[in-house]
């Protein structure tokens, strides 16, 4: 039986951004084109119920903290739901889009799986995690360490927690660059009304491109001096303005990205390992110029202290009572109006259960007033990005998504 365990304040603070509008629960969809038996999937089950918090549930432990506790005679496969649909995979994005817009009971562990037999097209997974288990990268690693084969993660970019200088003076100057970015973030204006953030509705809609093949679009990045992200980011910011345009006759205002920055030596208890940077959209004529744009902007929006601060910010909001954490969310994700996250995959073949893994997409959730996230995912020789977002949007991301992949490719 696992310990008791105190909740980190960022992981606790993930915990209390839920709301009945924006569930904070990471999806993922694991596509098995060969079937996946169900001895097998309760083996995986099983292994995955080993894992200290996919085994707890979280209860209060005093005014200020939170605390995993194990739950007696755990029967984790009733965290498992048997569904059938057709092989076609609008029928499986209809039944993810229904999925995401569901919370998770704070009464047991905090994920859930969704086993679809889809006929001849295989079984897709669809496994849901709070983010207070962890972020993105954390729950990817999770599922590596079940599966029987695999390669490893690609290596997660990011920025570096730098050490606490020991002389009096560097001490004061992190402290002075700390307080510059925190006064910056303050300062950031709220984004305007727009049809981007409207009143949400709780209901999800999403979509995801095909696979992409990752080392083309590796090629087309570095002979830009770009990243992927810059790239996937401008062909989709490009996808997005064609929608708006379609959708209002308007072009797509002037809007910001919340883009999470993965912080190396962050906490070693803490699930969740991202500081958190507001990017603007580019807004160029072209492809190439979008792309210009971002890799001259994100590289130094992430080296800069703000990343680091975003992180502390988050603790503090663990810390702060209900009512104050969600004003300060909603000050937080008022200057913004969508999320885009990158997560590395595997390297390689991943096998689960004794059956291949084929795909893997991931949908990563928003709080507070935003209404859309787009997740990019590298995993094996293929890039996977989904688009999620709230009804009350105007803009499809089937149309979204298709365009993105029309660009890329």
């Amino acid at each position: 039986m696992f310990e008791r365990k105190r909740l980190g304040f960022v992981d606790r603070a993930w915990l209390r951004m839920d709301s009945p509008h924006n569930p904070m629960v990471i999806t993922a969809v694991l596509f098995f084109a060969e079937g996946l038996p169900w001895e097998a999937l309760v083996d995986v089950v099983e292994r995955l119920a080993k894992q200290p918090r996919f085994a707890s549930r979280v209860v209060p432990a005093g005014p200020l903290w939170a605390a995993w506790e194990p739950v007696e005679r755990f029967e984790p496969l009733a965290h498992v739901e048997r569904v059938t649909v057709p092989p076609d995979e609008e029928a499986l994005r209809v039944l993810v889009a229904r999925v995401v817009s569901t919370p998770l009971p704070r009464t047991a562990p905090l994920w859930r799986m969704v086993v679809a037999d889809r006929g001849a097209a295989g079984v897709a997974l669809i496994v849901r995690v709070h983010h207070a288990v962890g972020d993105g990268v954390t729950l990817l690693r999770t599922l590596l360490d079940v599966a029987e084969r695999h390669e490893g993660a690609r290596a997660v970019a990011g920025t570096l927690l730098p050490e606490v200088p020991r002389a009096l003076r560097q001490r004061l100057a992190r402290v002075e660059d700390d307080a510059r970015a925190l006064v910056r973030l303050l300062a950031l204006s709220h984004e305007p009304p727009s049809p981007l953030r409207p009143r949400l509705t709780g209901r999800k809609d999403l979509a995801w491109t095909p696979p992409l093949p990752l080392p083309a679009l590796s090629s087309r990045a570095h002979a830009r001096k770009a990243t992927l992200t810059d790239l996937v980011m401008a062909a989709f910011s490009m996808a997005l303005d064609e929608e708006h345009r379609r959708c209002t006759g308007q072009p797509l205002p002037s809007a910001r990205a919340l883009v999470p920055v993965f912080v190396h030596g962050a906490a070693a208890n803490s699930g969740n390992h991202f500081g958190l940077v507001f990017l603007p959209l580019p807004q160029a004529d072209t492809l190439d110029e979008r792309i210009a744009e971002l890799s001259s902007t994100l590289p130094a929006l992430k080296d800069a202290p703000d990343t680091e601060v975003a992180l502390l910010v988050l603790g503090g909001l663990g810390l702060l009572p209900r009512l104050l954490e969600r004003a300060g969310v909603a000050l937080f994700t008022g200057k913004a109006s969508l999320l885009f996250t990158s997560v590395p995959g595997a390297r390689g073949t991943v096998t689960l259960g004794g059956h291949r893994l084929a795909r893997l997409v991931v949908s990563a959730p928003v709080a507070g007033t935003i209404g859309m996230s787009v997740s990019l995912l590298s995993h094996g020789d293929d890039v996977e990005v989904s688009v999620a977002l709230d009804r009350a949007l105007p803009h499809d991301p089937r149309r979204i998504v298709t365009r993105l992949a029309e660009l890329l490719t």
